[in-house]
Parts: C-alpha cells; sequence; structure tokens
C-alpha cells in the first residue's frame, strides 16, 4: 500500500477527517472527533497505528507478526501499528478479518460503533490493488 493509497483509505469513511495535531508529519485521522489511525505518510517503511478489539489485536499479531505488532508509542491493548507497504495479508475465504474495530471495547469515551470506521483486511486488499 502507499502513502496515498492509505490516505485514501482512511478518508474514505463518513466524516472522516485528516489532521496535525503533534506535528506536520504525523496524520492523525478521526471520525467524529474519536481517532482510529495515525501515521507517518513520508516514512519507510510505512507503518500506521490502527485501533484494535484488545482480543483481536492479539489474534491478528499472532497470525501476522512480521507486520502487525503492538501500537508503537500507543496502549499496546488498544492499538496495532501496521507495516502497510509490506505483502499483503490474506484473509480466510468469507470472513471479516477486521484489523479496526474501533467501537468495541478500546474507546474510555464510548459512543456508537457506526459513527466511526471499521478498516478491514477486505479494505486493505480493495485498497491495495484498485488505487495507484
Amino acid at each position: 500500500m502507499t502513502p496515498r493509497q492509505l490516505r485514501a483509505l482512511c478518508l474514505s469513511f463518513d466524516a472522516a477527517v485528516e489532521e496535525f495535531p503533534f506535528n506536520p508529519e504525523t496524520s492523525v485521522f478521526k471520525v467524529r472527533g474519536k481517532l482510529f489511525a495515525l501515521t507517518n505518510l513520508d516514512a519507510t517503511p510505512l507503518t500506521v497505528n490502527l485501533k484494535c478489539d484488545p482480543e483481536e489485536a492479539i489474534r491478528l499479531r499472532t497470525e501476522h507478526p512480521d507486520l502487525i505488532v503492538p501500537g508503537y508509542h500507543m496502549n499496546k491493548r488498544h492499538w496495532n501499528t501496521v507495516t502497510a507497504d509490506g505483502p499483503s495479508p490474506t484473509p480466510d475465504p468469507g470472513t471479516d478479518r477486521g484489523l479496526v474495530r474501533p467501537g468495541r471495547g478500546g474507546t474510555a469515551e464510548g459512543g456508537a460503533a457506526e459513527t466511526r470506521p471499521a478498516v478491514t483486511y477486505a479494505d486493505a486488499l480493495r485498497a491495495h490493488s484498485e488505487l495507484d
């Protein structure tokens, strides 16, 4: 996935915005004020911190140890760091392999899951293959 593809994927959710609250290099993606992804789009390798359900976070790290690790400089229980420009993970046929499920168990402020995005392997693979 390229930086442009990653930005497009993050901004593809309803009401998604990109902000720079920390510095000009760190893109922070939010939906209705809730952070769900942050990345330095100019970094090599391209990585992204993604909010994740705690149980799903552990499962994904176990299944993809070369691509998904505990969130760098984040709460390791609720965040994963994903190498976005590495080889694409392959989902099991017919299953939704969510990288991020921001409405489940990870946000102290609560809020309805439908107001926040769910980035899935299917989304990532589609973006990887369809966007230039």
